[in-house]
């Protein structure tokens, strides 16, 4: 488990072009290449290294930060539990267990990042902040190594 953000983001770099996801089925390993999640890994830059929304103080802009992760790990929540992965299957099907995974992996991954849309817009609303600033914050929070908040149930 990643317990600071900079350690959160190197193990994001790692996959700055492309996820891949090994699946264990009967047979030899594969690994499996889904294209069009790059952007998840994506952090917009600083317009400098100094940027910061200075018209919130940094207890305002953690909050921010802290709601922020919260609807994100909503959003990746929810959409594990809209599409979840038949683990049966890779007994009673184990031919159709990988297509299953990667079926199911694509169906969390859209459903995720239209909820984070849809939460994040409700972190923008509640703040009054604007896009922009909440980049700012983001990139706040990974440069100067703010603590993930605990995960709520």
């Amino acid at each position: 488990m990643v317990d600071t953000l900079e350690g959160y983001a190197a193990t994001l770099a790692s996959y700055q072009t492309s996820a891949e996801l090994s699946l264990r089925a009967p047979g030899p390993a594969r690994s499996t290449t889904f294209e069009g999640i790059s952007d998840v890994w994506q952090v917009p830059e600083a317009q400098s290294s100094s940027a910061v929304v200075s018209r919130l103080s940094e207890a305002n802009r953690r909050e921010v930060f802290t709601a922020l992760v919260r609807a994100q790990d909503r959003a990746d929540r929810e959409a594990k539990k809209q599409h979840a992965i038949d683990e049966s299957l890779l007994t009673r099907a184990p031919e159709r267990y990988r297509q299953h995974v990667i079926d199911v992996t694509n169906a969390q991954y859209e459903e995720s990042k239209k909820l984070t849309e849809q939460y994040e817009s409700q972190v923008l609303e509640e703040f009054v902040i604007t896009r922009a600033e909440l980049d700012t914050i983001r990139i706040e929070a990974l440069k100067e190594d703010w603590p993930l908040p605990r995960r709520q149930p």
